[in-house]
């Protein structure tokens, strides 16, 4: 061939052999170093996983808690509502019932106070319509009387009057309140019967 020798080639086969064997074995470090390292990244990933999967579940479960404190939260304040309803609605019966008590007894009261009113009423027109004939009936009096006196004063005046035209010849003076008499006589003949 080339004039290298069987050794030659051998040698150099050899050494191609060891560094292909050197090369094989740097690239085998490599691959089992780089096994090793997807192994320990995988176990980091497994790891990594778990304890998201960890997180997850732990996450999901006060979640879960999470959400039964609120079912039971929310449960309690439904109960309590309605428990604040029947009492509301209770209170609110019972301010209804007190409310119709009292407009009862303020009804009754003011019927009451109506049939009062009128029987004072029937009193007082009672007392008016005695009032009015008492005041009639004293007013028919007293004009009587009055009428009675100033007849018995006339009668009595035209009596006086009478006897003393007899004493004075027939002739009757007046006192007028200026000072000056009036001579009545012949006014009085027409007056007096004799």
């Amino acid at each position: 061939m080339n004039g290298l020798s069987r050794e030659e080639i051998e040698a150099r086969l050899a050494a191609q052999k060891g560094w292909t064997e050197a090369r094989v074995s740097a690239i085998d470090m490599d691959v089992k170093t780089l096994i090793m390292c997807m192994d320990e990244r995988d176990a980091r990933m497994a790891e990594r996983d778990q304890r998201e999967a960890e997180r997850r579940a732990e996450r999901d479960r006060l979640e879960a808690e999470w959400r039964a404190e609120q079912r039971a939260e929310r449960a309690r304040l439904e109960a309590e509502r309605r428990q604040q309803q029947i009492e509301r609605d209770r209170l609110e019966a019972e301010r209804r019932a007190e409310f119709e008590k009292r407009l009862d007894v303020r009804f009754a009261h003011i019927e009451q106070t109506g049939t009062k009113i009128k029987a004072d009423m029937k009193d007082l027109k009672k007392t008016v319509i005695i009032t009015a004939i008492t005041a009639t009936m004293a007013t028919v009096f007293g004009v009587a009387a009055f009428n009675a006196t100033l007849l018995s004063g006339m009668i009595t005046s035209f009596e006086s009057g009478k006897s003393a035209t007899r004493a004075q010849g027939g002739k009757t003076f007046f006192r007028i309140p200026f000072g000056s008499a009036i001579k009545l006589a012949p006014t009085l003949h027409a007056l007096v019967p004799r």
